[in-house]
């Protein structure tokens, strides 16, 4: 997993910095930095989805997005949670 982040911040795709809570951890994010090769990578995604989404009538939508947002905070619920425990 090392070895993965060190290739990903080389290519200046992540970031890592020293926790500032705990100067024994670092902390990973997404790096600010444009990288047009993704672009090309993601161009048709938005629309692709967007495609699939229109198959469903209004109250179906709101039915997946909400969803999709409650499970996106228990996934990072459960991540931070992970996080903490392995302190």
């Amino acid at each position: 997993m090392i070895s993965v982040v060190a290739r990903l911040a080389a290519g200046g795709y992540v970031v890592r910095e020293i926790d500032p809570d705990d100067r024994r951890r670092a902390v990973i994010r997404a790096a600010d930095a444009e990288h047009p090769e993704l672009a090309g990578a993601f161009a048709g995604l938005g629309p692709a989805l967007g495609g699939v989404i229109a198959e469903y009538d209004p109250a179906e939508q709101a039915a997946i997005v909400s969803y999709l947002r409650r499970a996106i905070d228990i996934l990072l619920e459960q991540t931070i949670r992970l996080g903490s425990e392995s302190d």
